[in-house]
């Protein structure tokens, strides 16, 4: 039986979950928006302390990562904003975004005490916003923003 899995990225996810966030965000989207490879590998580099890529697996295939970034504002504590969510289109829809995101979220709770999350969504996309206000985010600004705390 093949049962859903989340775990932290490594090097050898870096290629994949590139050629997937390149074909689905850039090319759909039809400009450049910063996902690049070396910023995969930067995540790895810093080990979870400047953010970190979370992938999902079925079957030992990938099916869907979750890349977040750490903020450490001066005076603040420090919070989780997760940047971009993707899932493969057949496996959209099986709990496995929700997955990602309980996984992740536990993750930066359990290893770095981190409380307050939030979520930058593409204007419109109403899965995933229905995902975030799941797990208690609440919308903040007009860009799409969703925060918890």
């Amino acid at each position: 039986m093949n049962t859903l899995d989340c775990r932290a990225a490594t090097y050898a996810d870096v290629s994949d979950i590139y050629r997937m966030g390149v074909e689905t965000f850039q090319q759909h989207h039809q400009y450049e928006w910063g996902f690049e490879k070396q910023f995969l590998l930067d995540l790895l580099d810093s080990e979870a302390e400047r953010g970190s890529t979370d992938v999902a697996e079925i079957g030992g295939r990938m099916v869907g990562f979750l890349i977040s970034a750490i903020y450490r504002p001066e005076h603040e504590e420090p919070s989780c904003r997760f940047l971009w969510f993707f899932v493969v289109p057949e496996w959209r829809g099986l709990g496995v975004s929700a997955a990602l995101l309980h996984y992740s979220m536990r993750k930066y709770e359990n290893r770095l005490g981190i409380r307050k999350f939030s979520a930058a969504l593409w204007v419109g996309d109403s899965a995933t916003a229905r995902l975030v206000a799941g797990f208690g985010f609440r919308r903040t600004t007009s860009l799409a923003v969703w925060a918890k705390s």
